[in-house]
Order: structure tokens, then C-alpha cells, then sequence
């Protein structure tokens, strides 16, 4: 499934270094691609959209905080739970 930020204000950021996730943060007003958010590197991703992969149990992905993981940018990550009520099916 295609997923897209429920807000056309927002955007998708990686954050980790190991662990990695997603997550919906409001788009930079400036076309900046890395971001210091939290104590944590943080990378503006250049699609809107990210494919829904499934379940740790369906991806054989253990990280222990997050059950949900998503391909974006070429990279499979983490969606940080929060951040689901800013996601919606794309079109």
C-alpha cells in the first residue's frame, strides 16, 4: 500500500543512525535536506510517498519499539508510532 503525510504541510524525515524511522514533521520552509532535531540526525526524504511493508512478524525486523515498516528512499525503516494519525492511503 501507497502512503502519502495527510497534510501537504508536511513531510517524511529518517532519523537514527542504526535504528532507523520515520517520521511526519512539518516541511522546512527552506530546502534543506539534513535537519538536527532531538539530538538526532535527521534526513528529509526526497519522496512523498512510502510503501507500506508490513509487520516485524511479516518482515522478519526485530526493533523492539515499533511494529510497522515502510520503504522509503530506498531504505527500509521503522514508522514511529506517533506518527500514523499524519498518514493516509495515497491515491
Amino acid at each position: 500500500m501507497m502512503l502519502e503525510c495527510a497534510d501537504n504541510t508536511n513531510c517524511f524525515a529518517i532519523c537514527g543512525n542504526t535504528d532507523k524511522w520515520v517520521m511526519v514533521r512539518p516541511r522546512p520552509k527552506y530546502n534543506h535536506h539534513f535537519h538536527h532535531l532531538a539530538g538526532r540526525n535527521t534526513k528529509i526524504c526526497k519522496d512523498p510517498v512510502m510503501i507500506y511493508l508490513g509487520t516485524k512478524k511479516d518482515i522478519d525486523i526485530d526493533m523492539n519499539w515499533t511494529d510497522r515498516f515502510v520503504l522509503i528512499d530506498g531504505q527500509i525503516v521503522g514508522v514511529d508510532p506517533g506518527a500514523w494519525r499524519r498518514i493516509k492511503p495515497s491515491c
